[in-house]
Protein backbone atom coordinates (compact mmCIF):
# COMPACT_ATOMS: atom_id res chain seq x y z
CA UNK A 1 0.00 0.00 0.00
CA UNK A 2 1.76 3.69 -0.83
CA UNK A 3 1.81 5.89 2.32
CA UNK A 4 -0.87 8.23 2.91
CA UNK A 5 1.21 11.71 4.10
CA UNK A 6 -1.89 13.25 5.55
CA UNK A 7 -1.84 10.00 8.33
CA UNK A 8 -0.86 10.26 11.63
CA UNK A 9 0.08 7.68 13.37
CA UNK A 10 -0.12 7.84 17.25
CA UNK A 11 1.76 4.87 19.46
CA UNK A 12 1.63 5.39 23.39
CA UNK A 13 4.93 2.92 24.53
CA UNK A 14 3.64 3.38 27.78
CA UNK A 15 0.96 0.93 29.60
CA UNK A 16 -2.03 3.24 30.09
CA UNK A 17 -3.24 4.75 26.96
CA UNK A 18 -6.57 5.96 28.04
CA UNK A 19 -4.95 9.72 28.12
CA UNK A 20 -3.49 9.47 24.28
CA UNK A 21 -6.80 7.82 23.40
CA UNK A 22 -8.61 11.26 24.85
CA UNK A 23 -5.18 13.32 23.56
CA UNK A 24 -5.69 11.52 19.83
CA UNK A 25 -10.03 12.96 20.41
CA UNK A 26 -8.82 16.37 21.03
CA UNK A 27 -6.26 16.53 18.48
CA UNK A 28 -8.81 15.41 15.76
CA UNK A 29 -11.53 18.10 16.96
CA UNK A 30 -8.88 20.80 16.86
CA UNK A 31 -7.54 19.58 13.22
CA UNK A 32 -11.26 19.75 12.05
CA UNK A 33 -12.07 22.85 13.77
CA UNK A 34 -8.80 24.63 12.06
CA UNK A 35 -9.66 23.05 8.59
CA UNK A 36 -13.26 25.08 9.12
CA UNK A 37 -15.25 22.04 8.86
CA UNK A 38 -14.30 22.18 5.32
CA UNK A 39 -11.97 19.51 4.85
CA UNK A 40 -12.92 16.20 6.09
CA UNK A 41 -10.81 14.80 9.59
CA UNK A 42 -10.86 11.06 10.16
CA UNK A 43 -9.89 9.13 13.52
CA UNK A 44 -9.88 5.50 13.54
CA UNK A 45 -9.11 3.70 17.13
CA UNK A 46 -6.62 0.99 16.42
CA UNK A 47 -7.11 -1.15 19.41
CA UNK A 48 -9.78 -4.36 18.56
CA UNK A 49 -9.51 -5.22 22.11
CA UNK A 50 -11.13 -2.50 23.38
CA UNK A 51 -12.63 0.72 23.09
CA UNK A 52 -10.94 3.48 25.24
CA UNK A 53 -12.45 6.70 22.85
CA UNK A 54 -15.81 4.91 23.59
CA UNK A 55 -15.33 6.39 27.40
CA UNK A 56 -13.93 9.33 25.88
CA UNK A 57 -17.49 9.94 24.14
CA UNK A 58 -19.17 8.78 27.10
CA UNK A 59 -20.69 5.32 25.02
CA UNK A 60 -21.23 2.54 27.22
CA UNK A 61 -23.17 -0.91 26.62
CA UNK A 62 -26.41 0.94 27.68
CA UNK A 63 -26.31 3.40 24.92
CA UNK A 64 -29.68 3.50 23.29
CA UNK A 65 -28.63 4.20 19.69
CA UNK A 66 -25.71 1.71 19.81
CA UNK A 67 -22.54 2.91 17.66
CA UNK A 68 -20.83 0.31 15.38
CA UNK A 69 -16.92 -0.28 15.45
CA UNK A 70 -14.39 -1.81 13.94
CA UNK A 71 -15.37 -4.61 15.41
CA UNK A 72 -18.47 -5.44 13.71
CA UNK A 73 -16.55 -4.69 10.20
CA UNK A 74 -15.02 -7.55 11.24
CA UNK A 75 -17.15 -10.12 12.32
CA UNK A 76 -18.86 -8.84 8.39
CA UNK A 77 -22.34 -7.75 10.21
CA UNK A 78 -21.45 -4.16 8.72
CA UNK A 79 -19.51 -2.33 6.42
CA UNK A 80 -16.50 0.27 7.05
CA UNK A 81 -18.76 2.94 6.09
CA UNK A 82 -21.19 2.52 7.86
CA UNK A 83 -18.76 1.89 11.22
CA UNK A 84 -18.66 5.68 11.09
CA UNK A 85 -19.79 7.80 14.38
CA UNK A 86 -19.79 11.97 13.62
CA UNK A 87 -18.64 13.69 16.99
CA UNK A 88 -18.03 17.29 16.79
CA UNK A 89 -16.99 17.62 13.31
CA UNK A 90 -14.82 14.53 13.37
CA UNK A 91 -15.86 10.71 11.83
CA UNK A 92 -14.49 8.41 14.34
CA UNK A 93 -14.24 4.68 13.71
CA UNK A 94 -13.91 2.74 17.16
CA UNK A 95 -12.01 -0.50 17.70
CA UNK A 96 -14.39 -2.62 19.88
CA UNK A 97 -16.60 -0.71 22.45
CA UNK A 98 -18.77 -4.00 23.64
CA UNK A 99 -15.88 -6.21 23.84
CA UNK A 100 -16.89 -8.51 21.01
CA UNK A 101 -14.64 -11.65 20.90
CA UNK A 102 -12.75 -11.70 17.35
CA UNK A 103 -10.52 -14.68 18.37
CA UNK A 104 -11.65 -16.66 15.53
CA UNK A 105 -11.75 -13.78 12.85
CA UNK A 106 -9.23 -15.39 10.12
CA UNK A 107 -6.28 -13.42 9.63
CA UNK A 108 -7.30 -12.63 5.94
CA UNK A 109 -10.24 -10.63 7.41
CA UNK A 110 -7.77 -7.87 8.93
CA UNK A 111 -6.00 -7.70 5.67
CA UNK A 112 -9.30 -6.63 3.60
CA UNK A 113 -9.93 -4.38 6.84
CA UNK A 114 -6.55 -2.76 5.99
CA UNK A 115 -7.03 -2.52 2.45
CA UNK A 116 -10.82 -0.77 2.52
CA UNK A 117 -9.26 1.29 5.54
CA UNK A 118 -6.69 2.70 2.65
CA UNK A 119 -9.69 3.34 0.39
CA UNK A 120 -11.66 5.06 2.91
CA UNK A 121 -8.46 7.72 3.94
CA UNK A 122 -8.75 9.16 0.70
CA UNK A 123 -12.09 10.62 1.41
CA UNK A 124 -10.43 12.89 4.23
CA UNK A 125 -7.88 15.70 4.23
CA UNK A 126 -6.30 14.24 7.41
CA UNK A 127 -6.68 10.99 9.09
CA UNK A 128 -5.62 10.37 12.65
CA UNK A 129 -4.73 6.88 14.04
CA UNK A 130 -4.57 6.48 17.91
CA UNK A 131 -2.83 3.24 18.28
CA UNK A 132 -1.81 2.34 22.19
CA UNK A 133 -0.41 -0.73 23.09
CA UNK A 134 -2.64 -2.40 20.37
CA UNK A 135 -2.03 -6.31 20.22
CA UNK A 136 -0.23 -7.93 16.80
CA UNK A 137 -3.83 -9.10 15.51
CA UNK A 138 -4.72 -5.25 15.33
CA UNK A 139 -1.25 -4.14 14.12
CA UNK A 140 -2.14 -6.66 10.83
CA UNK A 141 -4.61 -3.76 9.35
CA UNK A 142 -2.94 -0.66 10.47
CA UNK A 143 0.77 -0.73 9.93
CA UNK A 144 2.51 2.97 10.92
CA UNK A 145 4.39 2.70 8.12
CA UNK A 146 1.34 3.53 5.89
CA UNK A 147 1.33 6.73 7.91
CA UNK A 148 3.05 10.23 6.62
CA UNK A 149 4.30 10.56 10.43
CA UNK A 150 4.01 9.19 13.19
CA UNK A 151 3.39 10.68 17.48
CA UNK A 152 5.60 8.57 19.98
CA UNK A 153 4.18 9.52 23.43
CA UNK A 154 6.53 8.34 25.96
CA UNK A 155 7.49 9.03 29.87
CA UNK A 156 11.00 9.89 30.77
CA UNK A 157 11.56 6.45 32.55
CA UNK A 158 14.16 4.11 30.98
CA UNK A 159 11.45 1.66 30.39
CA UNK A 160 9.51 3.84 28.48
CA UNK A 161 12.59 5.50 26.56
CA UNK A 162 13.35 2.07 25.98
CA UNK A 163 10.51 1.27 24.17
CA UNK A 164 10.31 4.65 21.94
CA UNK A 165 13.32 3.84 20.76
CA UNK A 166 12.75 0.35 19.74
CA UNK A 167 9.15 1.75 18.10
CA UNK A 168 10.69 4.52 16.63
CA UNK A 169 14.01 2.23 14.71
CA UNK A 170 11.25 -0.20 13.24
CA UNK A 171 9.77 2.83 11.31
CA UNK A 172 10.61 3.59 7.64
CA UNK A 173 12.80 6.44 6.82
CA UNK A 174 10.12 7.81 5.18
CA UNK A 175 7.90 8.61 7.83
CA UNK A 176 8.48 11.84 9.99
CA UNK A 177 8.96 11.14 14.11
CA UNK A 178 7.67 13.37 16.84
CA UNK A 179 8.35 12.97 20.30
CA UNK A 180 5.71 14.13 23.17
CA UNK A 181 6.91 13.70 26.78
CA UNK A 182 4.64 12.45 28.78
CA UNK A 183 4.62 12.28 32.95
CA UNK A 184 6.77 14.88 34.05
CA UNK A 185 6.01 19.09 34.92
CA UNK A 186 9.69 19.57 34.97
CA UNK A 187 10.83 21.04 31.01
CA UNK A 188 14.74 20.33 32.03
CA UNK A 189 13.42 16.69 32.32
CA UNK A 190 11.63 16.74 29.52
CA UNK A 191 14.18 18.30 27.40
CA UNK A 192 16.86 15.86 28.59
CA UNK A 193 14.23 12.87 28.13
CA UNK A 194 14.08 14.34 23.89
CA UNK A 195 17.95 15.27 23.55
CA UNK A 196 18.98 11.42 25.03
CA UNK A 197 17.07 10.01 22.68
CA UNK A 198 17.36 12.02 19.54
CA UNK A 199 21.04 11.31 19.62
CA UNK A 200 20.20 7.51 20.13
CA UNK A 201 17.58 7.58 17.44
CA UNK A 202 20.62 9.98 15.36
CA UNK A 203 23.21 7.92 15.62
CA UNK A 204 22.11 4.14 15.16
CA UNK A 205 19.09 4.91 12.38
CA UNK A 206 20.31 7.76 11.17
CA UNK A 207 17.06 9.31 11.16
CA UNK A 208 15.95 12.41 12.74
CA UNK A 209 13.34 12.55 16.16
CA UNK A 210 11.45 15.82 16.16
CA UNK A 211 10.52 17.90 19.11
CA UNK A 212 6.39 18.06 19.73
CA UNK A 213 5.89 18.84 22.80
CA UNK A 214 5.90 17.88 26.46
CA UNK A 215 3.97 18.02 29.66
CA UNK A 216 5.84 20.39 31.39
CA UNK A 217 4.63 22.91 28.97
CA UNK A 218 1.33 22.58 30.02
CA UNK A 219 1.27 21.92 33.38
CA UNK A 220 -1.98 22.62 35.06
CA UNK A 221 -3.39 22.92 31.59
CA UNK A 222 -6.06 20.77 30.06
CA UNK A 223 -5.58 17.81 27.55
CA UNK A 224 -7.84 20.07 24.94
CA UNK A 225 -5.14 22.37 25.28
CA UNK A 226 -2.23 20.05 24.87
CA UNK A 227 -3.90 19.00 21.75
CA UNK A 228 -4.69 22.25 19.97
CA UNK A 229 -0.59 22.50 20.64
CA UNK A 230 0.45 19.14 19.00
CA UNK A 231 -2.02 20.00 16.51
CA UNK A 232 -0.25 23.50 15.65
CA UNK A 233 3.50 22.01 16.47
CA UNK A 234 3.22 19.20 14.32
CA UNK A 235 1.57 20.84 11.02
CA UNK A 236 -2.06 19.03 11.23
CA UNK A 237 -4.22 22.52 11.07
CA UNK A 238 -4.81 24.01 7.59
CA UNK A 239 -2.92 27.24 7.92
CA UNK A 240 -0.34 26.59 10.45
CA UNK A 241 3.59 25.91 9.77
CA UNK A 242 5.97 22.84 11.29
CA UNK A 243 7.07 24.84 14.52
CA UNK A 244 9.82 21.51 14.75
CA UNK A 245 13.13 24.40 15.87
CA UNK A 246 13.68 23.41 19.24
CA UNK A 247 15.15 26.18 22.38
CA UNK A 248 18.02 23.12 22.75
Amino acid sequence: MDRFKHITFIKDVRDDSAESSALALDMAVAIAAGNDGQKKTLLIEADLNKSVLASCLELSEGTQSRPFAAANVLLKQITLNQAVTPFKGVDIILGNPYKDNLSAIPAGYFNIFKDDFALLCGNYKRVVVAAGDFPDKAGAMLYAKDAGQALVITAPDTFAVTKAYEFILSLPKAVKAWLFVAGTKNENEAARTFISLKRAVQENSGRTLYFAASAAENAGGTVKEMAQKLAENMGLLEDSGSLSALPF
